[in-house]
């Protein structure tokens, strides 16, 4: 996975320091505190970007998207069965969070989760661009991308009203102004970011539709000024030596209409939490400009940063070099190729931004090895896994059906767990018998079942499972199964444990056999109550350690 500073930490004296927190989640023996003012901020202490609480207190915004009941009425009926109400439910979710060291939610049930007393902190989002251009019927047609040349209609007069009522409505609504747990807001979601945004701006058809007249005018006159010539032709802009660079200054130009807009908007209906940004990805996250931008109206910078391995350690502190702000990274996972569903079948794993390592335990290292990274980058003041629950399998579909897109309606959870119920895509509904070609389906190797996986589950489908792992002589592994078992009397048996399949058909013992032939086989306890014991751990070392993290990696 690569190579930190925070290898040797373990063994230094700072790992003596074991991290305290308040009812935010904020440390209380850092050794300082900041400003109480009742609401989340930052400030900047002996060198470094901190956010503090509301009573004080220094902060990391460690969290995860998304916490809910369920993606489907199906999922959402086997949690209120298992749990009683919603309320339980959120409050046994925000507890269990809370007991690893998470503090922040991204996403979900604001409202559920604000209402769970000294429960977790939340980021709340309001569609300010979005919600123009659904006026206009110009709704993204996927994630970021938009009609007409992914262009989003920000210089239109009336794009300021809206904002304005969005913001507004949104805040007034919820009563947010005065929520001391209300993080701070986020508005929208990976936005058009491409290095080619001046050139589809320029490129629009002013006469297609009446809202392209403004996009296109204000394109054209900051262009005839940045080239200072009343009437560039399109081929005098494509054809300059300053083309990509007049692109990049656009996409500063673009936000900072979107940024000073939303900002104003969000502060004229609450002027006590901090506006975040909207959650960048792509060109932005390396664009100067953009950076720039973002400066003068977020008080802190949000990111997915996705990319492999390591968070780049340059794209880290060009957030701050150009902004001046401190950064979250909104947005990282991995998934494990030894993910499985309800019924044991291996998950296809095929789509979603995360990497893809082999194992579970992979997945728990390559959290703490990213979480240090980004905690040795002196302006990364969070972070959030994405998402610690998976996708719900009820809710996806395969085109590789044959004829026809087969849509999975229902799965049942529990100790009968199964897909039971199809439907095409006309809405003729079919049973598991009648697809016929069900268990190949399901195994996800056709993008069936939860297949955009394995961001991590939490009381998702099942409760305990075992991993069986077989490894060659020279230690390649070479196979792997997973099966429902029954709760183990702990969530950390030991070696030696025999646990009973769950439909009773066989026994497994945890530990490492190492048979004749060469090979060795080796059984772990992944998933314990709806939750990935490694990855818990993992995320309950960094926030155990996090003051003693920021003391040694600053001494350093």
């Amino acid at each position: 996975l690569g190579k930190s500073t925070g290898e040797l930490f373990i063994n230094s004296a700072y790992a003596k320091t074991v991290t305290k927190y308040d009812s935010y989640g904020g440390i209380t023996n850092a050794g300082f505190t900041g400003e109480a003012t009742g609401f989340f901020h930052t400030e900047v202490i002996d060198g470094r970007y901190y956010i503090i609480d509301p009573i004080g207190n220094p902060y990391f915004a460690l969290g995860v998207n998304t916490v809910c009941l369920g993606d489907s009425a199906n999922h959402k009926t086997y949690s209120l069965e298992k749990y009683g109400t919603a309320e339980a439910y959120y409050e046994a979710i925000t507890e269990e969070l809370q007991m690893m060291g998470i503090n922040t939610n991204y996403g979900g049930d604001y409202a559920q989760l604000l209402a769970v007393e000294d429960g977790l902190a939340n980021v709340a989002s309001i569609s300010v661009v979005g919600a123009y251009m659904s006026s206009l019927g110009r709704s993204q047609i996927s994630e970021g991308v938009f009609p007409y040349n992914n262009t989003i209609n920000v210089f239109d007069p009336d794009f300021v009203k809206s904002a304005y009522t969005s913001a507004a409505s949104k805040i007034e609504a919820n009563g947010y102004a005065e929520m001391d747990r209300l993080f701070g807001y986020t508005t929208d979601n990976e936005l058009p970011s491409g290095a080619d945004i001046l050139d589809r701006y320029l490129l629009l058809d002013p006469n297609d539709e009446a809202t392209n007249s403004f996009s296109y005018a204000v394109a054209w006159t900051w262009l005839a000024r940045r080239m200072d010539n009343p009437a560039p032709t399109l081929d005098e802009f494509l054809e300059s030596p300053e083309h990509n660079q007049m692109n990049s200054e656009f996409l500063g130009f673009l936000y900072a209409r979107v940024y000073r807009v939303s900002s104003e908007a969000i502060k004229a209906a609450d002027p006590n939490h901090m506006y975040i940004g909207s959650r960048v990805n792509g060109n932005c996250r390396t664009n100067e400009d953009y950076l720039r931008a973002a400066g003068y109206y977020l008080d802190i910078i949000t990111t997915n940063l996705y990319g492999g391995l390591n968070p780049d350690a340059e794209t880290m502190t060009n957030f701050y070099r150009y902004s001046g702000k401190p950064f979250i990274v909104t947005e990282f996972f991995a998934k494990g190729l030894d993910a499985i569903d309800a019924n044991g079948y291996r998950l296809a794993n095929s789509t979603g931004a995360g990497i893809l390592v082999k194992t579970q335990q992979d997945r728990a290292d390559y959290y703490e090895h990213y979480a240090l990274a980004m905690l040795e980058c002196r302006a990364c003041v969070g972070w959030t896994w994405y998402r610690y629950r998976d996708n719900d399998q009820g809710i996806y579909s395969s085109k590789n059906y044959p004829g026809s897109e087969l849509i999975m309606l229902h799965v049942t959870y529990g100790a009968d767990a199964k897909a039971n119920t199809f439907m095409d895509e006309n809405g003729k509904i079919l049973t598991a018998a009648q697809v016929g070609t069900y268990d190949t389906i399901y195994k996800g190797e056709p993008m069936m079942s939860n297949q955009n996986v394995n961001k991590g589950i939490f009381n998702s489908n099942f409760s305990s499972t075992v991993t069986v792992y077989t490894y060659d002589a020279k230690g390649n592994l070479i196979d792997f199964m997973g099966y429902e078992v029954e709760d183990p009397a702990s969530a950390y048996p030991k070696d030696g444990t025999v646990l009973k399949a769950l439909d009773g058909s066989r026994t497994f013992t945890l530990g490492t056999v190492k048979n004749k032939d060469g090979t060795t086989v080796k059984t772990m306890l992944t998933v314990y109550e709806g939750r990935y014991i490694a990855l818990s751990d993992a995320i309950t070392f960094v926030s155990d350690h996090i003051i003693g993290l920021v003391k040694y990696f600053d001494e350093k």
